[in-house]
Order: structure tokens, then sequence, then C-alpha cells
């Protein structure tokens, strides 16, 4: 019960729609207390009864009037008044004594508890603590009251007049808001409570309805099948989990991709040096290679094609490594002119043979510091494939300058180009552009993981590497390193 989010949602909404009714009718019974309205309130009820006793039964006001002063029978008058008016009848004297209360005649109170009464003449007020209309007894209860009349008489020249008052207990905060408040409050409660419910359903069929959709696309994910797109749709944080999980299935699926593409690609690759490895070793094996000659021709094949092999498992171990993060940086600060000098040696047979002119263009640099070995190998692996890539008697130059803080280092050649459909691809794991390399003999020496290790590197030292092309005309490798 309540575990999906529609219900969970109808409950908050009820329990917050509970607690706002209980936080505004704590605040009501606190604005109401000592309100005045509350014995305005109680003086308007009082004057109501007196009305309708006006109206169903006039002689008995007329008798208590008239008959207020007679002792022999005002006791018996005053308590079936009190009881018709369902309220406490008192006559008051001028000085404010009590001469009369229909609780003492009932036996409600006791009579010495009517001296006690804390009560003023209407000369003045009846309490100055209390509000006007109001008198407090001896147990501090306060009592809202009305005039009914001032009767009196002339006894030796003196005018002595009496109040009839008919008085009622002050209602408490509680029990006015209960008696006016509670109806209405009641009715805007199952209103409110009626459109909060309408409302959780449609919020809670926003916000579920796409998750569902979105549970739904993630078992098809899980079961192997990526051709899954949600609808961008509902509240901000719902549409912002569909996007992430649709650029998440985007990603997976190409990673899917990558990762068939790698292992057919690693099978392709081993799979040639192996079946001349194979075939000539069984010649061997067969005694086809009884010259001396021959066999030392077909051995030179296997040895070739076992180094061959020997090195893209290496690619391969350190593609891994850095995969894993297990090929960790060993930076030093170094001039880097030595650097660059040692690779233009390093490269120029290759080059020499080829007839392909190298030059440099080397700027002043600061002091670097960066993985002496790891760099030295980034821009070989360049330089040796823009020999490789160019024709003969082309041209490559390798270029360092700095900029902005940044030490760039380009290479360039005058080589066929890479097709500008290509270039986005060109750093990933086996990917060859045989358009631009027909003829050079790539096919048998390179695997495709050069770009994608020397990528790797230069991420690892925090900067860039990017290539500019050109079909026809040649291409730029740039490679940016943070100076500091």
């Amino acid at each position: 019960m309540f575990k999906s989010l529609r219900s969970r949602l109808i409950l908050s909404y009820l329990f917050v729609l509970l607690v706002s009714g209980a936080l505004i009718a704590l605040a009501l019974i606190l604005l109401l207390r000592n309100n005045p309205a509350i014995v305005a309130a109680d003086q308007a009820d009082l004057n109501m009864r007196l009305q309708r006793l006006r109206r169903e039964n006039p002689e008995m006001l007329r008798e208590i009037v008239e008959n207020a002063e007679r002792r022999d029978d005002r006791e018996q008058l005053i308590e079936d008044f009190a009881d018709m008016l369902n309220a406490r009848v008192l006559i008051v004297q001028p000085n404010g004594n009590v001469s009369m209360d229909s609780y003492v005649i009932s036996g409600e109170r006791r009579p010495d508890d009517v001296e006690k009464i804390i009560f003023r003449p209407l000369a003045v007020q009846r309490d100055r603590n209390n509000p006007p209309g109001t008198f407090v007894d001896s147990s501090n209860r306060r009592w809202a009251y009305s005039n009914i009349a001032t009767i009196g008489n002339r006894q030796g020249g003196n005018r002595n007049q009496f109040e009839i008052l008919i008085a009622k207990p002050v209602s408490s905060p509680p029990q006015y808001a209960m008696e006016n408040f509670l109806m209405p409050l009641a009715i805007a409660s199952i209103v409110a409570a009626f459109f909060g419910l309408i409302f959780a359903l449609l919020i809670g069929r926003s916000v579920a309805a796409p998750l569902r959709k979105l549970a739904a696309a993630t078992d098809k994910v899980a079961q192997g099948n990526y051709d899954q797109e949600v609808t961008v749709s509902g509240p901000t944080e719902v549409r912002q989990v569909a996007t992430s999980f649709n650029n998440m299935v985007e990603r997976v699926e190409a990673s899917q991709t990558a990762q068939r593409d790698f292992v057919a690609n690693v099978s392709h690759e081993l799979k040639t040096p192996l079946t001349s490895i194979q075939g000539y070793s069984q010649a061997i094996k067969d005694d086809f290679a009884e010259e001396p000659e021959t066999a030392k021709r077909f051995a030179t094949i296997i040895n070739d094609e076992a180094d061959r092999m020997h090195r893209m498992v290496v690619q391969l171990l350190d593609l891994a490594r850095w995969d894993s993060n297990q090929t960790p940086l060993q930076p030093l600060p170094m001039d880097v002119a030595p650097l660059l000098n040692a690779i233009l040696m390093k490269v120029q047979p290759q080059a020499n043979e080829k007839s392909i002119q190298l030059s440099a263009d080397i700027k002043p640099l600061p002091q670097l510091t960066i993985d002496g070995d790891r760099i030295n190998q980034v821009l070989t692996n360049l330089m040796a494939n823009a020999i490789k890539y160019t024709p003969d008697g082309g041209r490559v130059r390798l270029s360092a300058w700095q900029e902005n803080g940044v030490a760039k280092f380009a290479v360039d050649d005058t080589g066929q180009g890479i097709p500008e459909e290509d270039l986005p691809r060109i750093f990933e794991r086996f990917y060859r552009v045989d358009k631009s390399r027909k003829g050079n003999g790539a096919e048998t020496t390179n695997f495709g993981l050069g770009l994608a290790i020397s990528q790797e590197i230069v991420k690892a030292h925090g900067g860039e590497i990017t290539a500019q092309s050109v079909v026809g005309r040649g291409t730029r490798f740039l490679v940016q390193l943070p100076i500091q």
C-alpha cells in the first residue's frame, strides 16, 4: 500500500490539507483569544433568546419586570424565567451587589458565593480587566450579559434602581470557532480535498506515465534491444531523466557497436599474419622448402608476421592500460627542443628512402612538465605516418610555438589528404582511411591503433590533438599542451 508514486502523491496532498486545516484552526483560535467579537456574539445570542421570548411569551417578560420587587414569589419567577431563556438571571443593585441569582435559587451556587462576584455598578464598568458587557465571578469564570430592564421605586425620597440581567458563560475560542466556523471550514476542506485529489491524480499521471514508459524501455535495453527512444515529456525533472536515458542508450549502442567492431578488427588483423605463419610453417614441415634459400625466405616471412603480431599485441595492451588508468605518467620539467631534434633525426632515414624533404620551424618554448617518452611516442608516430602517406618527393614539416599559454606542435605533410567524412573517425581504434593510404604499404604495417594511443597520451597531459586535411593537398595534425 502507498508504494506507487500516484498513491504517495495523493497521501501527501491529503496530509498537507490536514496539516493546513489544523494550522488554520490553531491560528483562528489564537486570533479569537480575548477577542471582543466573541462577547458580542454571546450578547447577540442572549438578545435573540430574549426577542424569541418576547414573541412567544410576552406575559413572562412583563411579569418579571413588574414583579421583580415582590419577594414572596420572585424567586420562583426568576427561576422559571432562567429556564425559559436557558440563561443565568441576576438582579443587581446600583452598588453592584447581586440581590438575586438564578444559580443560587437553583442550587448551582452557594448563597455566600454571590457576595464574591467581582461586579461593579453599571455607571462605571463591570470589570476594568475584562471587555465591556462581561463580568467575572469568584471562580474566575467570565460571563457575557445583556440588560433586560432597569426598574426602581421611591422609598423615603430616594430612588432605588435595580437592573435585571441575563448572562451566559463567554464562549471559549475553540467553542466559538466550532459553533461559527466548523461548517465553513468543513465545506472548504471537502472542496479542497476534492480538488487536491484531482490535482494529485493529474500530476501523478503526468509524472508516472513517462516513468512507466522509461521503465519499459529500460527493460528492453537490459535485454539487448538498444533501439529505444522515450518521448521527452512531463515535468522538468522527468524530461531531464528521459533526455539522459536517450543519450545513455545512444552511447551504449555506440559502445556496443565499437566493441563488436573492435573484436572483428582484432580478429581480422590477427587472421592475416596467423594465416601466413601457419602456411609457411606447414610448407617447411612438409619439406617444401628443401633448398636453404627457400627455407630462409619462409623463415623470414614467418618472423616478419610474428613481429607484426607482437607490435599489435603491444599496442592493444597499451590501449588497455590507458582504458583502465594503469599507465601513470612520469612528468618532469624539460626542454622540448632537444626532444624535437631527436625525433627529426630518428625519422630522417625513413624520409630519405622516399626522397621526402624534412623541415622544422621550432620557436623558443619554455620548459614543459611532461612525460618525455610519451610525447616522443606521439610526435614520432605523427611524423612516421606523415612520411608514410606522403608520395615520393613530397614534404613534411614539424613546427613548434607557444600561444596564449599553450605549447603547440604541428606536423604538416603534402600527402593525398583525408576525406572530410573520415576526419571525425581517424582517432578510433582500427579505423583506417583506405582511400588515402592505398599503394603505400599501410595495409600490411598499420593497425589503426597509433592515433588512438596518441590521443590517450595527449589527453592524459591535459592537452588536445586534432587533424585538418584537404584531399589532394595534405594533412595537418596539431598537438596542444598546457605550458603550466
